[in-house]
């Protein structure tokens, strides 16, 4: 069977970007403005019209939904989107309790690959003789059709060519689930994202861990430590609130 390596770069934000926070996570900062845009929503439309109001939210928008208790027809709910195992880490570190990982402080600043770096890891790719499928592109976008997504990183003079019928670079939106779920996919370089860990484990493929904010530090440990399915090839770095 012929063993296929997908590489997920973990690109994101742009480097050369002023701002190296996730552009995903920016309209989290607006956020309790909609508070009373949304109360007045239930108060006149919903809530008068319907018998019951089931409001499901995903955790970061508590403050959004929080007036809904005041509403006796309506009722609340969470939905998580990351790992059980993060609720706990993170209820473990508000109590004080945090676990024993060392960690290696940093600049207070966003890692992402820069084009040296980009420049490396196709060298290396090549070098490893290893089929391969490097996914280079901006995936800090909410519009994944647009070209500001596509990562121009100047390759190796000749790296594509020389890796044809090998690797294969894609610049453009993919298939991950279906690419994780070929057989012939025996690795996954990802920066471990909740989705990219939950895809990468259904479909039992080990995952080397690049991680980068939010929740990827963790996830690597639950990846690493926990279950021991992959490995690490940058060491968890403190980021500040990141």
């Amino acid at each position: 069977m012929t063993c296929h390596f997908l590489i997920s770069s973990p690109h994101s934000p742009n480097p050369h970007s002023s701002t190296k926070f996730p552009t995903h996570i920016h309209p989290f900062k607006d956020s309790p403005h909609l508070r009373q845009h949304f109360t007045a929503l239930l108060h006149r439309l919903l809530s008068p019209t319907g018998k019951r109001i089931v409001i499901i939210h995903v955790a970061l928008m508590a403050s959004v939904v929080q007036d809904s208790v005041s509403i006796p027809n309506t009722e609340s709910y969470a939905f998580k989107t990351v790992s059980a195992f993060i609720s706990f880490f993170s209820l473990w570190e508000a109590l004080g309790k945090p676990f024993q990982i060392e960690v290696e402080v940093v600049p207070n600043e966003l890692p992402s690959l820069e084009d040296e770096q980009i420049n490396e890891n196709a060298i290396s790719l090549e070098q490893s003789n290893t089929k391969f499928i490097w996914v280079l592109r901006y995936a800090d976008k909410a519009d994944i059709f647009t070209e500001e997504c596509r990562r121009s990183a100047k390759l190796p003079e000749g790296f594509e060519k020389r890796t044809k019928g090998m690797g294969m670079i894609v610049r453009d939106w993919t298939p991950q689930l279906e690419i994780l779920g070929h057989p012939s996919t025996g690795g996954f370089m990802s920066q471990c994202g909740w989705n990219s860990c939950l895809e990468s484990l259904s479909m039992g493929v080990p995952i080397v861990a690049w991680p980068m904010h939010s929740d990827h530090p963790k996830n690597v440990v639950l990846i690493s430590e926990v279950l021991r399915v992959g490995v690490i090839v940058k060491k968890w770095t403190h980021r500040g609130n990141c």
